[in-house]
């Protein structure tokens, strides 16, 4: 195993026992650890990958299977709970999500354009159960030059949902990431559903 693979490795094991809250933090404390190979460099996605097996290997895959299953239909459930409040309205999942790699704890990041006043959209929420909002900075030239957002948060059983409710339509079915501006995975609820369709049948 190369020295990355070796620094991967100590983070996801730090994550699976609970050491870590966060891949950051996990990467971080692998590397100040003495037996970290020295000038080792890893990512979250080598990192994940390692967890990943992790469980596969501590769970088996019936259940490793199951659990993911699970992570995808909350996101699905979260889609059939916007559909049943809105006529008029678009929405994209945005991220890993999107190509359904949902971890347990992972934040799912949402946009959501509706063809009503902003206020009228917030109560639909609130009443459904979504309370917790907040604002995020953007980057304008991303979204149509808009440079902050609302955000809702709907903490889930094994994920929270973050929705930011776009202003413009176009904002919500951009492909570009709306912090840094580069290229980003994105998912209408169909292809979502034909993805979780796809994990069903495996």
């Amino acid at each position: 195993m190369n020295p990355n693979d070796i620094l991967a490795r100590q983070a996801a094991a730090l994550l699976r026992d609970g050491r870590a809250a966060t891949i950051a933090e996990a990467i971080k404390q692998a590397r100040s650890s003495p037996d970290s190979p020295p000038d080792a460099r890893t990512g979250h996605a080598q990192v994940r990958r390692h967890l990943e097996a992790m469980s596969m290997a501590r769970e088996g895959w019936a259940e490793w299977h199951l659990q993911k299953q699970s992570r995808l239909e909350e996101v699905e459930q979260f889609l059939a709970l916007l559909e049943h409040l809105f006529d008029q309205f678009e929405v994209r999942i945005a991220g890993r999500a999107a190509r359904g790699e949902v971890d347990p704890g992972d934040q799912v990041h949402l946009r959501l354009w509706v063809d009503q006043d902003l206020s009228e959209v917030m109560e639909a929420l609130e009443v459904a159960g979504i309370p917790e909002h907040g604002s995020r900075s953007v980057r304008a030239e991303a979204a149509c030059g808009v440079a902050r957002l609302t955000t809702l948060n709907y903490p889930g059983e094994t994920i929270e949902i973050v929705v930011t409710l776009c202003p413009q339509r176009e904002i919500a079915t951009s492909t570009f990431n709306l912090t840094t501006g580069a290229t980003v995975s994105t998912a209408t609820p169909a292809a979502f559903r034909r993805l979780l369709g796809d994990s069903v049948a495996e």
